[in-house]
């Protein structure tokens, strides 16, 4: 019946591997360089931002459950997830929102978000689950600035040295997101692994490959013989 396959259908199955086919390459590991287009898009399997939108672009949230607005318009206080996890086992407070924060201020780290973050007058710790963000002039985009990575995924506290862009071979930033980045190639496939311990709950799948075929008949084809099982552009 159309009620059974209905919900046969609902039930996902756990496990398996995900090939994907991008349009676009890849191009650099680092969570705040390059946080737009393809690389946004893989990005955001393992890295997160503090809110999120919802599927009617209402703002929701993500790392941060809760935030007030000054009636000003220039100071937003931000209340933390107890108890989320980043992809090293240590737990995200507000000492790593600040130094992910301040990373991308400063020009010299070749931040994508630095431009978007730029009237950030300062940001404080109010304690290790509520931070204040203090803006040079009121903002009716910050909020959704904060609801992708674009501007500001969070990281740990001195995960990377001042004005580092690229990142060693297979040395990674570790995230909040559902998946751990495991390989990385200019070229080549970027392969990400499930991480068990996401606060959201264990993705479905185990892994997902990204291969990047730049050649939309290519694409097309490698979709047909069964290569990939999804492409995009």
């Amino acid at each position: 019946t159309a009620e059974g396959w209905a919900a046969q259908k609902e039930q996902p199955k756990m496990g398996g591997t995900l090939v994907y086919g991008l349009g676009k390459e890849f191009s650099n590991a680092n969570p705040f360089v390059q946080t737009s287009s393809t690389n946004q898009f893989v990005k955001e399997t393992s890295y997160e931002s503090l809110l999120a939108l919802d599927d009617d672009d209402n703002i929701i949230p993500n790392l941060a459950t809760a935030y007030e607005v000054s009636a000003g318009g220039t100071v937003f206080t931000l209340h933390l997830r107890k108890g989320v996890k980043f992809h090293n086992g240590k737990e995200m407070k507000a000492d790593d929102v600040l130094w992910s924060a301040n990373h991308v201020k400063d020009p010299k780290n070749g931040a994508a978000g630095q431009n978007l973050i730029k009237d950030l007058k300062s940001v404080d710790k109010i304690d290790d689950y509520t931070v204040r963000f203090t803006l040079s002039n009121p903002s009716v985009t910050f909020l959704a600035y904060l609801a992708n990575i674009r501007m500001l995924p969070i990281v740990p506290a001195n995960s990377l040295q001042p004005g580092q862009i690229k990142l060693d071979k297979n040395t990674f930033v570790p995230g909040t997101g559902p998946f751990i980045l495991e390989q990385y190639q200019p070229g080549f496939d970027t392969v990400v692994r499930k991480f068990p311990e996401y606060w959201g709950g264990p993705a479905y799948l185990d892994k997902v490959i990204f291969r990047p075929i730049t050649d939309g008949a290519n694409r097309f084809n490698a979709l047909r013989t069964g290569d990939v099982q999804m492409v995009d552009r």
